[in-house]
Parts: C-alpha cells; sequence; structure tokens
C-alpha cells in the first residue's frame, strides 16, 4: 500500500433503503458512504458515481460478481503493427495482473465486467484511459523501460503491473 490513508468508502445495505433515489440511480436497498481520513463524512463525494457503478449488479447481493463469458471477434494484426498483450478486466480485477512488454509493444485492456473501468497508469505520471463500459477496450504502450504501475480509477483496490523492457 503506497502513500497515506486519504479516504475510506463504505456499502451497506438494509431494508428499504434507496426509495428516495431516483429509479436510474436505485440498486437495490444499497447506501453509500466516504469519509476522509479523519472518518468525517464527505457530503462532496460522487456519490451518483457510486449508484451508477453498482447499478449492473441491482439484482444481487454480491458485491463482487462475476459476469457470464461472452464470445468475442478474434482480434486482428494489421500490417507491421505487434499484436497486443492483452489484459482482461474481469472479476473486478486485471488478468494477468502483471505483464512484461518489449519497448513500444501495444497492451490491450478489455472490460469484461458489467461494472465500469479506468485504466490509471500511476508510474511517470498519472495516466487514464476513458471510462470502459462492458466491451470496452482501451489500448497503450510504453517507450521507455521499466516498471509501470496501475490501477483502476473507479476501484482503486484493483491492480497491475507493466515490466517494459
Amino acid at each position: 500500500m503506497k502513500g497515506d490513508l486519504v479516504a475510506y468508502t463504505v456499502m451497506e445495505k438494509r431494508t428499504g433503503w434507496g426509495t428516495e433515489y431516483p429509479a436510474e440511480w436505485r440498486n437495490g436497498e444499497w447506501e453509500y458512504a466516504v469519509f476522509a481520513a479523519d472518518t468525517k463524512l464527505n457530503e462532496k463525494a460522487n456519490y451518483k458515481g457510486c449508484f451508477e457503478c453498482h447499478k449492473p449488479h441491482e439484482k444481487t447481493d454480491f458485491v463482487i460478481s462475476h459476469t457470464t463469458l461472452v464470445a468475442s471477434a478474434p482480434l486482428s494484426n494489421f500490417g507491421a503493427v505487434p499484436p497486443a498483450t492483452a489484459v482482461d478486466i474481469e472479476g473486478v480485477k486485471f488478468g494477468p495482473a502483471k505483464v512484461s512488454v518489449a519497448k513500444g509493444a501495444p497492451i490491450r485492456w478489455t472490460n469484461k465486467d458489467d461494472s465500469p473501468h479506468q485504466v490509471t497508469v500511476t508510474t511517470g505520471g498519472v495516466t487514464r484511459s476513458g471510462v470502459l463500459s462492458k466491451g470496452q477496450a482501451h489500448t497503450q504502450t510504453f517507450a521507455n523501460a521499466g516498471a509501470y504501475d496501475y490501477l483502476c480509477g473507479l476501484h482503486p483496490g484493483m491492480k497491475g503491473q507493466i515490466e517494459v523492457k
């Protein structure tokens, strides 16, 4: 774990909770809260983001769910572009969590989860993909050798590493 604690995020479910929210936000009877490191409630947190991220799971009581595998078209290698090293985002984790590539070789993250995710590289300055919905992908290359850490910008507990040779 790097750095200082900056916040706590909490989700809890109780009978009758959620009825005050619009239907497009509501996801069962779940409620969300974010607290600063000093344990004070952060009323300015993006709670709408919590509801939107968990909306696909409104009919299940599992926070982390394994999505149904779906068939996808194979990736093609056109011309001299090297094939991308594949990293799947599934089960709220990156797989494989560690990959090794040559300088300039592409890495392609594909979201196979119902929840959205965002690839955020934290080494050598922060770079972020767009928010990836199920089926969307992000491809990135690294010009310099070294180890690059990354995480999901929406679920910071999801982490991975790239070794560039």
